[in-house]
């Protein structure tokens, strides 16, 4: 999986690369090696590309037109025409197809979570990160226990963990000027919170969508489970239900949450 991750990330900056060319108008003549000609010509490639780029017209139609193409999906095969179409009018000496597997992971049928204190039960808003083990088409229950910072989690360590579904609600960090600042500090609990959860024996994970606004919409994303451990469900909760859930382990002390995941990982896929 690291190759292809690799790769993938390879192929991104080459494609990237490849665009911004296609940009520059065709008839830029050869420029010297002089430094002031030097400036001009890579001056004239910036405004071009910023006064007549088709970067943002091309990522319109990628996501309006083509639409979702998750790896592996139909409309990742769809959006791998529509690029080598794209290419082809440019007058590039050559485009082709290079083939490569990827993974194939599908959702499935719509996540059900829910939790149950005493003073009620609440429906969570939730999706399967990318890459979650399904629960096999049962529920997953069992007591739930809030997390917020690596050092509780090792602090409890197993005898406070096995058997139960860990929580990780950390928010993101709203003082800092660079937002994206905020995200790398939260999201390794999505990243790689399964495989910490499961080394202590717990049989699920929720993680708090990565966001500052607070709504009923949750965010997911990929996960990397460490095969050392066991693989357990994991999905992402909106930033809403946390609070919700959040508040109801304060309540009532004792919750139990429940997971239906049905998503699985099929062959990879050309």
């Amino acid at each position: 999986m690291k190759n292809k991750r690799t790769i993938w990330l390879k192929q991104g900056f080459q494609w990237t690369f490849l665009i911004v060319l296609a940009t520059l108008n065709n008839n830029l003549s050869a420029q010297t090696s002089e430094p002031n000609t030097d400036a001009a010509f890579i001056r004239k490639i910036y405004d071009q590309a910023l006064t007549d780029g088709r970067c943002y017209p091309w990522l319109k139609d990628l996501c309006l037109e083509v639409g979702h193409r998750l790896s592996g999906s139909p409309g990742a095969e769809k959006a791998v025409l529509w690029s080598k179409a794209a290419l082809d009018t440019l007058g590039l000496d050559s485009v082709w197809l290079q083939p490569v597997l990827v993974p194939h992971w599908e959702r499935g049928a719509a996540e059900q979570v829910s939790a149950t204190g005493k003073s009620g039960k609440l429906q969570l808003q939730a999706l399967a990160l990318g890459g979650s083990v399904g629960t096999g088409g049962k529920a997953v229950s069992a007591p739930v226990i809030e997390i917020k910072s690596w050092d509780q989690l090792d602090l409890l360590n197993e005898r406070g963990i096995r058997g139960k579904i860990v929580f990780y609600n950390r928010p993101m960090e709203p003082t800092h000027l660079r937002t994206f600042e905020a995200y790398g500090e939260a999201v390794d609990q999505r990243v790689h919170g399964a495989s910490r959860a499961a080394k202590y024996g717990a049989v699920a994970v929720l993680v708090r969508s990565m966001g500052f606004r607070i709504d009923d919409f949750p965010h997911t994303g990929s996960l990397r489970y460490d095969s050392t451990y066991t693989l357990i469900p994991a999905a992402a909760i909106s930033t809403q239900a946390a609070e919700q859930l959040s508040a109801l382990i304060r309540t009532d002390g004792k919750v139990t949450v429940s997971v239906t995941l049905n998503c699985q990982t099929l062959p990879d896929v050309l």
